[in-house]
């Protein structure tokens, strides 16, 4: 079961899963609304420890902002979470 460690309501949470794995679900849209799943990079982990949730709410912007750009990482994401 994987734990919250940020929870923004109607816009992004952070969950840790076993083995330190870290995933960011990011509410897009406006009308249509979708979530996007972003699993967290080695170099994400260390900017989150430098920088805290600032840095993941800079991320969730970023893939609010153009989801399309994210599609790759996102189509990774629910690979992974379906192996969990």
């Amino acid at each position: 079961m994987p734990k919250e460690l940020i929870k923004v309501y109607y816009d992004h949470v952070l969950y840790e899963y076993d083995h330190g794995d870290l995933l960011l679900s990011v509410t897009c849209g406006t009308s249509a609304v979708f979530t996007m799943n972003y699993l967290l990079t080695e170099e994400d982990k260390e900017q989150y420890k430098q920088n805290g949730p600032s840095y993941i709410a800079r991320l969730a912007s970023r893939i609010q902002s153009n989801p399309n750009m994210f599609e790759k990482e996102n189509n990774q994401a629910r690979e992974w979470l379906s192996k969990q």
